[in-house]
């Protein structure tokens, strides 16, 4: 099994010490986001003509929503999908990574626990 374009085969990150912090003011009844693991990844998706490559790799931890991520099961194994471009966030370190913000962001740092 293989993805194509910027689709990803993942699996739930099985570090349970790993969780984000949600605030108080968002409605978490709605949400199941989660923590998952890259463990395959499309070449990425083509764009006025021009190949996307994916941000993330294999090994990745990312973060992200319930309704961007569809689970299937095929030949006995449940296999859970998703797209490179709905990924919220990449956990691969404690510190957020700012240098690429650029000027249209604040730049914040933050912990990860």
């Amino acid at each position: 099994m293989r993805p194509v374009a910027d689709y990803m085969i993942l699996e739930m990150d099985k570090k349970p010490e790993s969780k984000i912090v949600i605030p108080d003011t968002v409605d978490q009844s709605k949400d199941e986001s989660t923590i998952f693991t890259v463990v395959a990844v499309g070449p990425g998706h083509m764009e006025s003509g021009i190949l996307i490559e994916p941000e993330v790799e294999i090994g990745d931890r990312v973060f992200m929503m319930a309704f961007a991520v569809s689970k299937l099961e095929y030949k006995g194994k449940k296999v859970i999908l998703g797209r490179a471009r709905d990924v919220v966030l990449i956990l691969n370190g404690e510190e957020v990574n700012t240098e690429d913000a650029g000027d249209r962001s604040k730049i914040v740092k933050a912990r990860f626990t």
